[in-house]
């Protein structure tokens, strides 16, 4: 029994409802029109504490390393860019007040979420030997002078 359905999910509704923010679909967004996991209420209610849940309990008991790899480390950075986006740039998207004041009521929640997921989350940045999924991630070895013997 993999948890990465479970994660994909997650990864799969959040990018959903970055999607909707962005392209302003706000009977989506409401859950108005259908209901659905890209409704805020959803998000906020269900899928964020429950996420924060989990990642506590991985966090708590050092599962991170175990249970971040592969392909549920690449989840879990889909996961981490759309509540980064969500957090950070949700609001700009979007001009209608209950919106507005819909992400601003829930930042804490989604900051706690942020705060387990980094509990657990096994990879730095400066690591890429154990962080395939991060094209990003820097080699500190060619950024270190004295690495370089300069």
């Amino acid at each position: 029994a993999s948890l990465l359905p479970l994660f994909n999910n997650i990864a799969e509704d959040l990018n959903q409802t970055v999607q909707n923010l962005e392209q302003k679909r706000f009977s989506h967004i409401k859950g108005t029109l259908q209901r659905g996991t890209t409704s805020l209420a959803y998000v906020h209610m269900v899928l964020l504490p429950v996420l924060a849940s989990m990642l506590d309990h991985l966090g708590k008991n050092n599962y991170g390393v175990d249970v971040f790899e592969n392909e549920i480390q690449l989840a879990g950075y889909k996961i981490l860019n759309a509540l980064w986006i969500i957090g950070t740039q949700g609001t700009t998207f979007v001009d209608r007040e209950w919106i507005i004041e819909e992400l601003n009521r829930h930042r804490p929640l989604l900051g706690d979420c942020l705060s387990s997921f980094a509990s657990c989350f096994p990879i730095a940045f400066f690591e890429p030997e154990f962080n395939g999924n991060n094209k990003h991630a820097s080699n500190i070895s060619q950024l270190s002078p004295e690495a370089n013997g300069k």
